[in-house]
């Protein structure tokens, strides 16, 4: 299991609810009983850059409070490596 938390966003301030995110990442993955190599990955966004996934991606043209992508077998629409390289991002923690 693999958890990642990357804060794109301004705000500091949120590094603050990292244990509790965690906690809710291992208790769904136990409570869905997942086992073996599954991931899951929290960007932290400021309203801008989701706007711009909604439009890029969904053609959505505003802001939403919650974007999910889900991957089956390695394939994704939105490229999260590519997204942390773009981003330079340097605020990541893994559980």
């Amino acid at each position: 299991m693999k958890c990642h938390i990357i804060n794109q966003s301004k705000e500091k301030k949120y590094k603050e609810f990292y244990p509790l995110i965690r906690k809710y990442f291992k208790q769904t993955f136990k409570t869905l009983e997942l086992t073996g190599n599954y991931e899951i990955s929290l960007i932290l966004v400021d309203p801008e850059r989701i706007h711009e996934i909604n439009r890029e991606y969904r053609g959505i043209d505003r802001e939403t409070d919650v974007i999910s992508f889900a991957e089956i077998d390695g394939e994704n629409e939105f490229d999260f490596e590519e997204e942390r390289e773009e981003n330079n991002v340097n605020n990541q923690e893994s559980v």
